[in-house]
């Protein structure tokens, strides 16, 4: 929230800041815990329910997952959601729009690559958005360029 801004510029003379000090401090050393989804009681509860739907071949949606969860970020809305339309079942999803791909050693074929590129510009095309993990990056970098999808809430 922007006190002062261009927009109130005339009653900055008679707005007095510190009236809210208190309420503002207040916020400082509150907690928050924001339920993505109606759909649990408990930010725990959402996590343990997504871990029985990753592949379980897979350390890299583990790793992706554990992530999230270990720094209280926003986890997924569902696992292995199949899109309409697309042969295709991204890991994760975030509502409305958002699916995510853990690319582990597979992916590390070019063919696989290929085909990988081929589907999520058909995700794209439908005018959803993909984010994709490759095992190989830095997973806490990966996740920091997307503060819009990974927002903190734990």
């Amino acid at each position: 929230m922007i006190l002062l801004s261009y927009y109130n510029q005339r009653e900055h003379k008679i707005i007095d800041r510190h009236l809210i000090k208190s309420a503002l401090e207040r916020l400082q050393s509150c907690s928050l815990e924001l339920l993505t989804t109606q759909q649990f009681q408990s930010y725990e509860e959402q996590y343990q329910w997504l871990l029985k739907f990753i592949d379980p071949n897979s350390s890299t949606e583990r790793k992706f997952l554990d992530y999230l969860h270990q720094q209280g970020l926003r986890l997924p809305d569902s696992a292995q959601k199949q899109l309409d339309g697309i042969y295709v079942k991204p890991d994760f999803f975030y509502e409305p729009d958002v699916w995510i791909f853990c690319d582990g050693t597979p992916h590390d074929n070019p063919g696989v690559k290929a085909d990988d590129e081929s589907k999520r510009q058909a995700i794209l095309n439908r005018g959803d958005q993909v984010f994709a993990y490759y095992y190989r990056e830095n997973l806490a970098e990966r996740i920091a360029s997307r503060p819009d999808i990974f927002k903190k809430v734990k």
